[in-house]
């Protein structure tokens, strides 16, 4: 399989989950669709999904989203989709450089492109697509 279509294999269920919740939020549709899909995957968690139009809200688990918790792996799906949508990388296989400073994780301590970073979570190469993204 090539690099390109193995990006979209890992990216593409979280696509289509963010849609399903979207299209959840029609007033016409059954709101019980991301209840139902929590529960029978056993996640715990919460989502929040604003209109940018008219300022409706969704809001699933309304009493967890009250907290605050670290976004831990899902950033690197946003920074992704949004680093690849602006053009902030050409595409999966460019690289950034590593700086050469010991990460603290032997597969991190290497120059890095989306491929290689997004299965193991090399968070230094998601902060600065962060920073690129934010320039």
């Amino acid at each position: 399989m090539n690099k390109g279509k193995r990006i979209n294999k890992l990216i593409f269920p979280y696509i289509l989950f963010i849609i399903s919740i979207i299209i959840s939020c029609n007033k016409n549709y059954n709101n019980n669709f991301l209840k139902k899909y929590m529960e029978e995957n056993n996640i715990k968690g919460t989502m929040i999904i604003k209109s940018l139009n008219d300022n409706k809200k969704y809001i699933y688990n309304k009493k967890r989203s009250k907290k605050r918790y670290l976004p831990a792996s899902t950033f690197k799906i946003v920074n992704t989709l949004i680093a690849l949508q602006e053009n902030v990388i050409k595409n999966e296989n460019e690289y950034i450089k590593w700086d050469g400073l010991d990460k603290g994780l032997s597969e991190w301590n290497k120059d890095q492109n989306i491929m290689t970073a997004f299965p193991i979570s090399c968070v230094w190469f998601y902060q600065e697509l962060a920073k690129k993204i934010g320039n």
